[in-house]
């Protein structure tokens, strides 16, 4: 693994009765959580074992290898989840950064959203993000709250390749913990916020105020919360999707579903 120029190897081992995490090489990572910093090693002895998610849709928790029933079988995601829009950017461009690139993936679908009938949209981008894109829209008697993760293609053509997506679905699994979290995640947001402004950049608020989100968390409390999920990659080709990528696309959409109660939607070209 690689942390802004720290490159470590570690191995992951796993008894009938323990499991274990060992630095092999390279340095120390350092992680801060509640304030407190620890190594990463003691951090997965200690207070939290590592889940890892296997594309046959079994999980690795500690020592347990939690499978699914012999006769299960992963499904390919439904092809009605998947959409594409024309895109006029560097595919292989993801996101806007600080200074708004409008070369990019992300700033062009926060255009798109900008048309659409959202309270906020949020550009969350950068470490410690619960998604690069989270918007709030009122419907009914609800409030979704849409997390998007967008992902650069590996080349300048659309396609259907395997790569483009291991790290997005993964980090789509990783945001899942957010469901049922609402005012956690406005206050995650207005702190992002006030730390980008502090630093003397433009503000992370697309569409709404930073005053919306107190309105926001008011009112939500009277109003039932939908959680959605969204992967935005302009590298899939969504005439020529192949197996490979259904599965795992499929995978993904089954622990989302699990989660949420939604399916998983994709944007690709």
């Amino acid at each position: 693994m690689r942390f802004k120029g720290i490159k470590a190897k570690y191995r992951y081992s796993v008894s009938n009765d323990s499991y274990s995490i060992d630095l092999l090489e390279g340095d120390n990572v350092y992680i801060t959580v509640r304030q407190l910093r620890t190594r990463l090693v003691d951090y997965f002895r200690d207070q939290e074992s590592p889940s890892v998610y296997f594309e046959d849709g079994s999980k690795l928790i500690e020592n347990l290898h939690i499978v699914r029933p012999p006769n299960f079988h992963i499904p390919y995601i439904d092809m009605t989840s998947l959409d594409r829009i024309a895109w006029t950017v560097n595919i292989c461009n993801e996101s806007q950064g600080k200074n708004k690139k409008a070369d990019s993936i992300q700033y062009q679908y926060i255009q798109k959203l900008k048309q659409e009938d959202y309270w906020i949209v949020f550009d969350d981008d950068s470490s410690y993000e619960i998604a690069d894109i989270v918007t709030f829209k009122e419907s009914g008697n609800c409030i979704y709250v849409d997390l998007y993760h967008l992902k650069f293609s590996s080349r300048d053509q659309a396609g259907s390749r395997v790569d483009d997506f291991y790290q997005v679905c993964g980090q789509v699994i990783k945001s899942c913990k957010w469901v049922g979290e609402f005012d956690k995640i406005i206050d995650q947001l207005k702190r992002r916020e006030k730390s980008r402004i502090r630093e003397g950049y433009a503000s992370r608020i697309e569409v709404g105020s930073y005053a919306d989100f107190d309105r926001l968390k008011q009112h939500g409390r009277r109003l039932q919360k939908k959680y959605r999920f969204f992967i935005v990659q302009p590298g899939l080709k969504v005439d020529v999707v192949t197996p490979d990528v259904l599965t795992i696309l499929g995978s993904t959409d089954l622990y989302v579903r699990e989660t949420s109660g939604n399916s998983l939607q994709v944007i690709g070209s």
